[in-house]
This record gives C-alpha cells, structure tokens and sequence, in this order.
C-alpha cells in the first residue's frame, strides 16, 4: 500500500469504524455476493474430482442443449419467425452431449495425456496437432451421423443404407437430413464406376 498522509489517515479510518464504515458495509456486501459463485465453482470442481465421467457428461449435455437453444433463438429472431422452439431439437443435442461428447472427450484427454506426457519435448505443439488434425475431423463426422441418426429415429424412419429408394443416386432428396447417406452412396458409386 503506497505510503504518504493521505493513506495513512485512510487506513486509520477504517480502523477506527468512522466515516468509512458504509463503504466498507458495502465492499462486504459485494464480496459476499461474489461469493455464490465461488461455492458453485468449488461444487463443481469436487464433483469433477468424485465423479468425473458423469459431472462432464451432465455438463456436455446442458451446454449442448443451450447452444442450440440459442442457435434456435438468433435463427428465429433474423428469420422474424413466429414458430415456437424446437425442444425435440434441445432434447436431441442434450442425448448428445451427455452420452458422447462428455464421456468421449473425457477419455480421449486422459489418453493424450498418457500417449503425450507433459515432460516430452514440444508436447503442446503435438497434443494440439493430434487433436485439431485426428480428434476433431472425426468428432465432427460423429457429430452428424448421430445428430442425424437422432433426427431419424424421431420421425420412425432411420436411414437404410441397402435398398433405400432415396439412396439411389439420382433419387437423392436435396434436403439436410439425407445428405449424408445420400453422400456415402454416391461415394460408393463412384468406386464402382472408376473400378469398372
């Protein structure tokens, strides 16, 4: 604290309870208002270290799921829509999120950091290229296929990848939830073709 007689005489107010008081009621009042937020950050770190697996599934899932609500709301507010909110869409991310990206990104970091100790030269530079260069590509693959499959199983009809009529090359539909498996079959074709 810097020296002088100005805080000199500061510190010896508040000492003495006089006309500093009030403000020092109120800096007490404001740190225990910031202190909700420091009990639910240390509930949440000791569930982390019980329960892991579980606590970054919940938590995967409840992000995912406000994410997409509010994808929903800026799509709904540029697009001036009246139509209500998607909650099959929020249901599908939260399945999402606790059943694949917790448990999944949990076990993917616990192996990278027994493949890549920290001790090993250049270890962020390669935890970070086995992540952004293999990790995320297939993640995102995962992502799709399973936000699609989830779609699917929604409307009772999940994509059939052997004798689909909408699989069928040019009987492709243009619409999102088919592009997929309308990719891998046109993917397949092209094999067939170059083989031929």
């Amino acid at each position: 604290m810097p020296n002088g007689p100005l805080f000199g005489e500061r510190r010896g107010l508040l000492r003495a309870g006089t006309t500093m008081a009030p403000a020092a009621s109120r800096l007490r009042a404001e740190s225990e208002f910031g202190s909700l937020p420091r009990r639910v950050l240390a509930q949440y770190l000791l569930l982390l270290k019980l329960y892991p697996v579980f606590t970054k599934a919940v938590s995967s899932g409840i992000l995912s799921a406000l994410g997409n609500l509010l994808a929903q709301m800026i799509e709904k507010k540029q697009k001036k829509d009246s139509q209500s909110l998607d909650v099959k869409g929020l249901l599908r991310y939260l399945v999402y999120g606790f059943f694949v990206t917790g448990p999944l990104s949990h076990y993917f970091y616990l192996f990278m950091d027994y493949w890549i100790p920290p001790e090993v030269p250049l270890a962020i530079v390669k935890r970070l290229l086995l992540d952004r260069l293999l990790f995320a590509p297939a993640f995102l693959l995962l992502f799709f296929l399973i936000i699609n499959l989830l779609e699917e199983a929604e409307k009772g009809r999940l994509p059939q990848f052997q004798g689909h009529p909408g699989l069928q090359g040019e009987g492709c539909r243009q619409d999102e939830e088919w592009f997929l498996a309308c990719t891998t079959n046109e993917l397949e074709d092209v094999d067939t073709l170059a083989v031929h």
